[in-house]
């Protein structure tokens, strides 16, 4: 009993620490394309929201978007993002994908898109990793494992820029983040989001 709480202790303990570590590293990312002047901005926007293969695989993303071609009421982007989640007990991952999607707005502020790509995906065992040397099991380094993931999600949410004058939008997706190779094979992890975009210099 006491050895299996020191190894829960010791995998929550692990846990958090990634946790806060990937969220220092997302809060600072977007703020790079963020300049002085807006109108010189690298990118359209700043995007923060949860991520997770639903609400029992917790994880976050921050990225940016900008425009290839459209206008007010229709829009073909690319964007990047930068995220991670955390599977309790069995990993965490860490991903970097670029992706392209379509976005519609609406008169009354409502949005619709789509939006996938290709992106990499590392990921670490929840808990210590061992392997056996001469019969004794010994616990090793975990660098991880390197994947290749397929994001595919549909996309709501309101634009608050087109009747509040906000330079913001709030969207929820659901979709799909298929991971490759998993023993050979596509796996694909149910996900979804739920975050604001903020644009610069608009809305004001």
């Amino acid at each position: 009993m006491a050895l299996a709480f020191f190894f829960s202790a010791h995998v929550i303990e692990c846990l958090m620490k990634k946790t806060a570590a990937i969220l220092l590293i997302l809060i600072s990312i977007p703020s790079l394309g963020y300049p002085a002047d807006p109108e010189e901005a690298l990118f359209d926007n700043i995007e923060v929201a949860y991520f997770g293969e639903t609400f029992t695989h917790p994880g976050f993303f921050a990225g940016s978007e900008w425009t290839i071609s459209g206008g007010e009421w229709f829009l073909w982007f690319a964007s990047g993002t930068l995220g991670f989640y955390v599977h309790p007990r069995n990993h965490t991952g860490i991903f970097l994908t670029a992706e392209t999607g379509f976005r519609a707005s609406f008169v009354f502020g409502g949005t619709f898109g789509v939006h996938g790509g290709l992106g990499y995906l590392h990921t670490f065992a929840g808990g210590p990793v061992y392997e056996m040397s001469g019969g004794i099991p010994v616990q090793i380094v975990d660098y991880g494992e390197a994947n290749l993931v397929i994001p595919v999600f549909i996309e709501i949410g309101y634009d608050f820029r087109v009747n509040a004058g906000l330079p913001a939008r709030f969207f929820i997706g659901a979709g799909v983040l298929i991971e490759y190779p998993f023993e050979n094979m596509l796996l694909p992890h149910p996900a979804i989001e739920a975050g604001i975009a903020w644009y610069f210099g608009e809305g004001e």
